[in-house]
C-alpha cells in the first residue's frame, strides 16, 4: 500500500538522466479518438490456452484537456474481435464476438502513466473470455508508461510503481526503464517489469459455492 496504493497515480523516480544528448520524452494529451491494434494469445502448455485473438479498439477521451490535476479520462471501447487461426470451433467464435462493445474506463496523467482501470465485461459469463478481456486491459496498462519530466540521453534509466488488478488480485507493479540509444528523434527503450501480489484472499465471482481461497505468493516479471 505504502509503494502502490490503489487508485493512485503511477510513481516515477529517476536513477540517472544519462549522457548527452538528451531529448525529451513528452506524453501528449489526446485531443481526438485513435485507434488501436491488439493481439493476445494465451500458452498455457500441453496444448492448453487461446489461440492469437485481434482486438480493434477504440480510444476517445473524455475531455479534450486534463483537469486540474493534470489527469484525462480515457474511454475505450473493443470495436472489433477477430480470430486468423483456423478451424475454430463456431461456439468459441460466437462467445468471443461477445466482448465486441466491452468497455474499459481509466485514468492517464500528464506525464503519461495509466491508472484506475475499470472495465465492463460486456455480455459473456464465460470464465475464461473474462480473464481475455483483464488482459486486453493488461495490455492499455503497459502501453501508457510514464514519462520524467527531465530530458534523458543514453544510460538514463527510471523506476515507476503503479497498481493494477488482474485475476481478481491487486498488483504492484514495478518497470525499469533504461534508455539504450537516442536520436534526434526518438530512443529506444528497455523496460523490466516485476508484479507482486497484494493481499492474500482472491475475489471470487457472484454466486460462486466453496472455500475461501488466498495466495501464499505470486510474482510475475518480463522484459520488453
Amino acid at each position: 500500500e505504502a509503494q502502490a496504493a490503489a487508485h493512485s497515480p503511477p510513481k516515477i523516480a529517476v536513477g540517472s538522466t544519462g549522457s548527452e544528448p538528451r531529448i525529451a520524452l513528452a506524453h501528449r494529451s489526446q485531443t481526438a479518438i485513435s485507434r488501436a491494434n491488439l493481439q493476445i494469445a494465451v500458452d498455457l502448455g500441453g496444448g492448453q490456452g487461446l489461440p492469437p485473438v485481434d482486438f480493434k479498439l477504440e480510444l476517445k477521451p473524455g475531455a479534450t484537456k486534463p483537469d486540474a490535476k493534470g489527469i484525462q479520462v480515457i474511454n475505450a471501447r473493443i470495436a472489433g474481435v477477430g480470430l486468423t487461426l483456423p478451424n475454430v470451433p463456431e461456439e468459441f467464435k460466437t462467445q468471443l464476438h461477445k466482448l465486441q462493445g466491452s468497455k474499459v474506463n481509466y485514468r492517464v496523467t500528464e506525464n503519461g502513466g495509466a491508472f484506475d482501470f475499470v472495465q465492463d465485461s460486456g455480455k459473456s459469463k464465460n470464465q475464461e473470455l473474462g480473464d481475455l478481456l483483464e488482459m486486453v486491459v493488461q495490455g492499455l496498462g503497459d502501453a501508457y508508461m510514464a514519462m520524467p519530466n527531465d530530458s534523458v540521453g543514453a544510460g538514463a534509466y527510471w523506476m515507476t510503481a503503479s497498481r493494477r488488478k488482474l485475476l481478481g488480485l491487486d498488483w504492484d507493479v514495478y518497470d525499469m526503464v533504461m534508455v539504450k540509444q537516442v536520436t534526434d528523434k526518438d530512443a529506444t527503450l528497455e523496460i523490466t517489469s516485476r508484479r507482486y501480489v497484494v493481499g492474500r484472499e482472491i475475489d471470487l465471482p457472484p454466486g460462486t459455492q466453496g472455500p475461501k481461497l488466498s495466495v501464499r505468493e505470486a510474482v510475475a516479471s518480463g522484459t520488453s
